[in-house]
């Protein structure tokens, strides 16, 4: 298993063989969810959310009325496991895009590991590492500079644009709650970052013009944004 370094909120997709993953999904629920719409949840018996496609935050409620950002789910990706086996309530997930999604009860997905059980431990090692990277998100989110937070959730927000552009399909109300600050310090530092020639804005979304530099303003090195990523991994990449 790869060891991840952190600072990244677009986790990998469970490592799932192609013929666990259609199995696991030969009885789901099958649901359209649009933009700006929660991910269905909980309900019984309890499921999880398989993402067929589109892009989706998961936050934790802080209190009542505040949510907190703590990864981003790209297609393949599997949402509310950890919650549904322990019973918890406090985490959701909301559609960046419009999503299809693939509810699958945990009797089901026990049942399909049960007939493939060299599908679980690399299952327990990709839910080890997503839980060491979600503590280290954490604490970037308390200690980091909001540059660089901006930064990281611009990133993995980003998908490529039908012009061949990478854009995060984003407002600035919404970057202030997924970064944990107010509306207006993100525009004033989305403006710094106009300035040095990183981003411009549009209705509804934020164009990266050097993914490159805002990875370094990240972790102080080299990174690619995730729609980067996306162009050059193998057919097999989720």
């Amino acid at each position: 298993m790869r060891v991840r370094s952190g600072l990244q909120l677009r986790l990998p997709a469970p490592p799932l063989e192609g013929a666990v993953w259609s199995e696991l999904l030969a009885s789901a629920a099958v649901a359209d969810v649009a933009a700006r719409a929660q991910i269905p949840r909980g309900g019984a018996p309890r499921r999880i959310a398989a993402l067929l496609s589109g892009l989706a935050r998961v936050f934790v409620w802080a209190e009542p009325r505040r949510q907190v950002t703590v990864e981003y789910a790209g297609s393949g990706q599997i949402i509310g496991l950890a919650g549904v086996i322990a019973g918890r309530d406090d985490m959701g997930a909301e559609a960046v895009t419009p999503c299809r999604v693939g509810l699958v009860s945990v009797e089901h997905m026990r049942a399909t590991l049960a007939r493939h059980p060299e599908a679980a431990w690399p299952l327990i090692e990709w839910a080890a590492g997503r839980s060491i990277d979600l503590m280290l998100n954490v604490v970037h989110g308390v200690h980091g500079r909001v540059r660089s937070r901006v930064a990281r959730h611009l990133l993995d927000l980003s998908i490529p644009a039908t012009d061949g552009t990478t854009v995060a399909p984003v407002t600035h109300r919404q970057l202030a709650e997924a970064a944990g600050t107010a509306r207006e310090v993100v525009t004033r530092t989305l403006g710094d970052l106009m300035q040095m020639g990183l981003v411009t804005t549009g209705p509804g979304h934020i164009a990266l013009l050097d993914p490159e530099a805002l990875g370094r303003l990240v972790t102080g090195g080299p990174r690619r944004s995730v729609a980067q990523e996306g162009r050059s991994a193998s057919p097999d990449g989720a």
